[in-house]
């Protein structure tokens, strides 16, 4: 989860840019891309940019989450966010 004032603006631009790779479906949870690695979801709640990274394993989990963030942290410099990953149960 990551605190923000503006999560539609981060969701927005972060699904738009990757979504030139990835395909998006709108799901339940959130708008979801299908990376190489695994699904990244993005969502927004209140005062927060909700993103869950999604693997075959830990692996390819850690993977989808360094691209959610790493692309998120480019376009967000000046608003310094912080990113905090919480584990979530495997779905069988």
């Amino acid at each position: 989860m990551v605190s923000t004032e503006r999560p539609e603006r981060w969701a927005k631009q972060l699904v738009s840019h990757l979504g030139r790779r990835a395909a998006i479906e709108e799901t339940s949870e959130g708008r979801a891309l299908a990376l190489s690695k695994g699904t990244g979801i993005v969502a927004t709640g209140d005062g927060a940019l909700i993103l869950i990274a999604r693997g075959s394993d830990e692996e390819h989990t850690a993977a989808v989450q360094d691209i959610l963030q790493r692309h998120l942290l480019r376009f967000a410099t000046r608003e310094q966010l912080t990113i905090e990953w919480e584990p979530i149960a495997p779905t069988d």
